[in-house]
C-alpha cells in the first residue's frame, strides 16, 4: 500500500480536528479519501465520542471490551465488516498479525490524532511482575539475538496455546512488538520489557494521516524514517467562519498566531526560579532530582521539594493572584503527593499529567506551575539510538510541554500566567514562544547542546 504519511502539523486550536471531520464526512478533499472506510485513533475517549457524534452519517463504531479484562475482542469483526472505527491510541497494542490482510483488503484510511508512542514499557497493568517471571522461568518465551521476545513454539506445552491469560503476550511476540531491554541470564532483569510500535502496520492502509504539532519533536518521526516512511508535510489555514483548509507548510500562519499568543502568556521571572537553576552534573526538576530530593525530605534534611512548594505557593498567591479553581500543577505522577500546598492541594483536581493531550478538562485554568524538566526515558532512548533512531531531548521536551500548556485557558484565547522553575525548560519555552516557525525553533534546538539527560 503506502509508505507515505501525510503530516498535518499545525498549532493547537488551529482547526485540525474540525478539518478532518469535514473531510471524513465528505470523503473527499485535498487529501485523497476514496475508500470511505476510516480507522480514527485519538488519545482520549472524549475525542472518540466527538468523532462518533460529529460523523453520525459514517456510523463510527468503538471496539467493545471483554467482560473480564481490557482486550478489545471484536476489533477483527469490525474490520471484517468494513466498519468505520474510532478508538484510543491503546488500540495499536492489540493489532495482531491476522488483521493485516483484512486492513489491506478493506483499504482503510488511518487517521492518528496526536503522535503515538513508538516504544513504551510493559508495566504491571499489562502483565504482573509475577507473570513475567513465570513466562521466562517456564520457557514460555525466549529472547532472540535481536533482543526480541519470542513465543517458544518448541515447548510442546504451549505450542498451541490460545485463549488464556498470556494470549496478548503471545500475539505481541508473534508481531515482534516485545523487546527485552536486558538479555542477562537473570530472570528478574530479562522481564524489563518494552512494547514497540508496529510500524509495518501503517503500510497496510490506503492512506495515513497524522495530526499533531511539532512532529519534529516526536521520536515517532525518526522511528518511522528508520522504517522507510516518507512524509508529506501540510498545515491548516482558515477559521470557523471561512472554513478550514489544508495547505503547504509555507502558508502556515504560525507567525501571526505566535504574535497573538505572546501577548497572552506571562512567564514568571524571579527568585523562586532558583530551585531549578543549572547545577554542575545535575538536572534540577528531572525525575532523578525528584527522587533524590524526596529522600532528603524523608530524612528531615533541607530539600528542593520544600523550596519548590514554597515557590509554587508564592506564585499562585502573589504573582498570578489566582483562585484555587484557576490553578494547575504539572509534575511527575510518582511525586504528585509531594507537590501540594495551599491553592493546589487537591491532586486529582489540580494536577495535569506531563503527557496530557487533546483534553479540555483544564480549560478554565489561568495559572500553571510547570514543575518538571522533561527528557526521554534514558533506557528507551538508548534502545532507539541502538536502532539508529536519533532523539533530540530538547525538541521532545518542548513538544510535550506546549501540549500541556495548551490544556489551560490559553486554548480559549484567554491570558495565562506560567511558573517554569526549570532553567532549561524556561529557556526552551522562551525560544519556542519567540520563534516564528517550527523550522526556526528546530534549528535552534539542533544547534544547542542540550541532548544529555
Amino acid at each position: 500500500m503506502t509508505k507515505q504519511i501525510t503530516i498535518i502539523d499545525s498549532l493547537m486550536g488551529s482547526g485540525k480536528t474540525s478539518w478532518i471531520i469535514e473531510q471524513m464526512n465528505q470523503s473527499q478533499g485535498r487529501v485523497t479519501m476514496t475508500s470511505n472506510r476510516f480507522l480514527y485513533i485519538t488519545p482520549i475517549l472524549d475525542e472518540v465520542d466527538r468523532i462518533v457524534r460529529d460523523c453520525d452519517g459514517l456510523n463510527f463504531r468503538q471496539p467493545e471490551k471483554r467482560e473480564h479484562g481490557s482486550k478489545y475482542f471484536n476489533l477483527k469483526k469490525l474490520i471484517e465488516e468494513g466498519a468505520n472505527i474510532a478508538s484510543t491510541h491503546e488500540l495499536f497494542k492489540y493489532m495482531e498479525g491476522d488483521l493485516a490482510n483484512q486492513i489491506k483488503e478493506k483499504q482503510y484510511t488511518l487517521v492518528i490524532d496526536e503522535v503515538l508512542d513508538c516504544a513504551s514499557f510493559l508495566d504491571d497493568r499489562d502483565l504482573s511482575t509475577a507473570d513475567r517471571k513465570l513466562l521466562f522461568e517456564n520457557d514460555l518465551v525466549f529472547i532472540d539475538d535481536q533482543r526480541r521476545v519470542k513465543w517458544n513454539y518448541d515447548n510442546p506445552s504451549v505450542s498451541a496455546y490460545n485463549g488464556g491469560q498470556f494470549t496478548k503476550i503471545k500475539n505481541l511476540c508473534d508481531n515482534n512488538n516485545l523487546i527485552s531491554l536486558n538479555n542477562s541470564e537473570s530472570t528478574s532483569k530479562r522481564t524489563m520489557l518494552l512494547w514497540v510500535f508496529p510500524a509495518e502496520f501503517l503500510s497496510l492502509f490506503r492512506e495515513v494521516i497524522v495530526m499533531t504539532y511539532m512532529f519534529d519533536g516526536s521520536p515517532m518521526k525518526p522511528y518511522l524514517e528508520s522504517h522507510g516512511f516518507i512524509f508529506k508535510r501540510r498545515t491548516i489555514i482558515g477559521d470557523r467562519e471561512t472554513g478550514f483548509h489544508v495547505a503547504s507548510l509555507t502558508q502556515d500562519p504560525e507567525v501571526e498566531r505566535k504574535r497573538h499568543i505572546r501577548n497572552l502568556i506571562s512567564v514568571y521571572d524571579g527568585r523562586s526560579n532558583a530551585v531549578g537553576n543549572h547545577t554542575k552534573g545535575e538536572q534540577p526538576l528531572s525525575k532523578g532530582w525528584y527522587g533524590r530530593e524526596k529522600k532528603r525530605k524523608t530524612q528531615g534534611k533541607p530539600n528542593g521539594i520544600d523550596k519548590l512548594n514554597k515557590g509554587i505557593t508564592s506564585f499562585f498567591s502573589n504573582v498570578a493572584k489566582s483562585r484555587s479553581t484557576e490553578n494547575a500543577v504539572v509534575t511527575f505522577a510518582e511525586y504528585r503527593n509531594s507537590i501540594t500546598g495551599r491553592g493546589y492541594g487537591k491532586v486529582k483536581y489540580h494536577h495535569i499529567p506531563t503527557n496530557a493531550k487533546a483534553s479540555n478538562d483544564w480549560a478554565n485554568r489561568t495559572a500553571m506551575a510547570y514543575t518538571v524538566n522533561r527528557f526521554n526515558h534514558s533506557m528507551i532512548q538508548s534502545w532507539l539510538k541502538a536502532q539508529g533512531v536519533p532523539v533530540n531531548d530538547d525538541l521532545f521536551a518542548i513538544a510535550e510541554m506546549v501540549q500541556v500548556v495548551w490544556r489551560t485557558a490559553i486554548r480559549n484565547d484567554q491570558p495565562i500566567d506560567l511558573y517554569i522553575p526549570s532553567q532549561r525548560m524556561r529557556e526552551l519555552f522562551h525560544a519556542w514562544l519567540h520563534s516564528d516557525t517550527i523550522a526556526e525553533f528546530v534549528d535552534h534546538c539542533e544547534g544547542e547542546l542540550h541532548l544529555a539527560a
